[in-house]
């Protein structure tokens, strides 16, 4: 069986109102189905939808930093 060379990552970003306080959470796995972050960040007053964009630059960024 070959081993996967991809990264998984599993975001999510909501606001307490819209717009309103907001906040993001990033779960990122290694090709070998490691866990290697586990986050949630408070990103101030947004909406729904710009912490949803903001969870995923999070999750890339990270993915980046672990060499992805």
């Amino acid at each position: 069986m070959t081993k996967s060379k991809e990264w998984r990552a599993f975001v999510d970003g909501a606001s307490s109102g819209n717009p309103g306080d907001a906040g993001i959470g990033v779960i990122l796995y290694s090709p070998g189905q490691e866990e290697v972050l586990r986050a949630s960040v408070c990103i101030g007053k947004s909406t729904n939808n710009v912490a949803e964009y903001e969870a995923i630059k999070y999750a890339l960024k990270k993915a980046l930093d672990f060499g992805a």
